[in-house]
């Protein structure tokens, strides 16, 4: 279950002319956080079954919002917090805060590079795009911001590598290598404000 949602992370609202002032995005739910979690749970329990019919389950923006807020706060990597992702067709963009205290983000940078002048908690974006074919996953990042400072996407990488770094993984979680869906999820599409899980 956590995969499938940092997976979503991983990776804007698509805007569309309109006369009206658009409506306020709800906010998280453990209602919301909840049913995501039964949907997670109905895949897992399909996976079981030998005969199995391909089907797909939606999620959308609020419930994984609401499901990272709820569920997945805590294994979250350290120093990263509000995490919050929108989807558009193919793509996807994701916010939060990173405490760049607790990171070593900064580590082998210029003192010159205006990530020298950043500390403590910093709003940051990430756009980019999810590829999903015959079970495999990659994400193919196109910008990186912090505090509104375009940040090359090696950082990120760097960031990544050094946060999820365990004794079976000392590397870390490379974000550039392929992946497998877990369970046995044939293909993952997303579309604006939710994304389509094939299994």
């Amino acid at each position: 279950m956590r995969m499938v949602a940092l997976v979503l992370v991983g990776c804007a609202v698509v805007a569309g002319a309109s006369a009206q002032s658009p409506a306020p995005a709800p906010g998280p739910t453990t209602a919301a956080a909840e049913s995501l979690a039964r949907k997670l749970t109905s895949i897992e329990a399909r996976k079981r079954e030998k005969a199995a019919k391909p089907g797909t389950v939606v999620v959308t923006e609020h419930e994984l919002d609401s499901y990272l807020q709820f569920k997945l706060a805590q294994d979250m990597p350290t120093g990263v917090s509000d995490v919050q992702v929108s989807m558009q067709r193919e793509r996807l963009q994701a916010t939060g805060q990173v405490d760049l205290d607790k990171l070593d983000i900064k580590k082998g940078s210029s003192p010159f590079s205006p990530l020298a002048l950043l500390s403590g908690k910093v709003p940051v974006m990430l756009r980019g795009r999810l590829q999903s074919l015959d079970g495999f996953g990659n994400v193919q990042i196109e910008e990186v911001q912090l505090a509104t400072i375009p940040v090359p996407v090696s950082v990120l990488e760097r960031l990544i590598a050094s946060s999820t770094r365990t004794a079976r993984d000392p590397d870390g979680f490379d974000i550039n290598a392929p992946f497998r869906f877990p369970y046995s999820l044939k293909r993952v599409r997303i579309e604006p404000g939710r994304a389509l899980l094939d299994f």
